[in-house]
C-alpha cells in the first residue's frame, strides 16, 4: 500500500514538472536551414529564470545529450565554433545561431535552463537543405559577368544609347533618300509614256497638211540678137531657189535644216557669132 502511495506521488512530480517545463521554457519544434547558411533559434522563458545558466545541447535524448554552449547566466555573448548563443533580459529570450550549416549540423537539439534539480529543456528538430539553385546559377553569373575591372552598367547604358541613335538617324535618313530617288524614276517613266502615246498623232497631223510645191520663176527667152546690136552682148541666166518638205508619214515630225541652194547670175561677154552664107 505504501509503494503504490510512493508510485502515484512520483507520477504525479514527474507531470507537474513536465507542465513546469513547458510554461517556462518555450521554443520552435523545428527548423530549416540551407547549406552553406545561417540558422538562428529563439528559446522564450519565465523571468522567474532571467539570471540562471542557459545553454544548447545537441541529440536524440534529453538524459544523454551534449551541452555545445551555453551563457553565464548575463548577457554576454557566448562563441563555440561556429556557435554563437545570446541572452536578452529585456526580452526574455536566448538566442542560439549556427553559421555556414554543414549536413553534419542537422539534428535535434535542445534549448535548456540549468536549475538546482534537473534542467528545464525544450526540443528543436533542425534540418539542413541544399542550397537553391537558383542561387547557384545568379551567384555564378553574377561572378562570370562582373570582375574587379568591369565597368557599372551605368556607364555602359551611357554608351550604347548615342550609338543607337545615331544608326537609328542614318537609317532613317537613307530611307527617305531612296523613297525620293523611286519617286522620280516612277515620274521620268511616266513622262516617257505620254511622249511615246502623243508622238503617232503628231505625225498623222503632219501628213495630213497639204505639201506646199517649190515655186518657180518664169524664164524669159531671150531675143535673137539683130545685126544692128553691139558686138558685145551680155547672156543673163536666172535661178530659183528650191525648198524640198518632208512627205514621209511613218516617222514623227521633226524639225530640220532646210537645204537651200543660191546661184549666182553669170555674165558672159564675146564676140556675136555671125553665120555666112553662100550660094554654092
Amino acid at each position: 500500500m505504501v509503494s503504490m502511495r510512493q508510485w502515484h506521488f512520483v507520477v504525479g512530480m514527474l507531470f507537474f514538472n513536465l507542465k513546469g517545463c513547458m510554461s517556462v521554457l518555450t521554443g520552435p519544434e523545428a527548423l530549416s536551414g540551407f547549406l552553406g547558411r545561417s540558422l538562428a533559434v529563439r528559446c522564450k522563458y519565465d523571468a522567474w529564470f532571467k539570471k540562471h545558466v542557459k545553454y544548447w545541447c545537441k541529440g536524440s535524448s534529453w538524459s544523454s545529450c551534449e551541452t555545445v554552449v551555453r551563457t553565464t547566466g548575463s548577457e554576454e555573448e557566448r562563441m563555440a565554433s561556429r556557435l554563437f548563443i545570446k541572452d536578452n533580459h529585456s526580452r526574455l529570450e536566448f538566442t542560439v545561431r549556427l553559421e555556414n550549416l554543414t549536413q553534419e549540423d542537422a539534428g535535434i537539439y535542445w534549448c535548456c535552463i540549468e536549475r538546482a534539480g534537473s534542467d528545464y529543456g525544450v526540443p528543436v528538430n533542425i534540418t539542413v537543405l541544399p542550397e537553391p539553385l537558383t542561387t547557384t546559377t545568379t551567384a555564378a553569373a553574377a561572378v562570370t559577368t562582373r570582375g574587379p575591372d568591369s565597368e557599372p552598367p551605368g556607364l555602359l547604358i551611357t554608351i550604347l544609347l548615342p550609338v543607337i541613335f545615331l544608326v537609328l538617324v542614318v537609317l532613317l535618313v537613307a530611307a527617305l533618300l531612296l523613297m525620293r530617288s523611286l519617286k522620280k524614276q516612277k515620274a521620268a517613266k511616266a513622262c516617257g509614256d505620254i511622249l511615246l502615246s502623243t508622238a503617232p498623232n503628231r505625225a498623222e497631223g503632219n501628213t495630213s497638211g497639204r505639201t506646199e510645191k517649190p515655186k518657180q520663176r518664169p524664164h524669159h527667152k531671150a531675143a535673137p540678137p539683130s545685126s544692128h546690136q553691139a558686138t558685145n552682148h551680155t547672156e543673163e541666166v536666172e535661178y530659183a531657189t528650191v525648198m524640198k518638205a518632208s512627205t514621209s508619214a511613218s516617222q514623227p515630225e521633226v524639225p530640220t535644216a532646210t537645204e537651200q541652194v543660191s546661184y549666182a547670175s553669170l555674165s558672159f561677154q564675146g564676140p556675136v557669132e555671125e553665120a555666112t552664107y553662100a550660094n554654092m
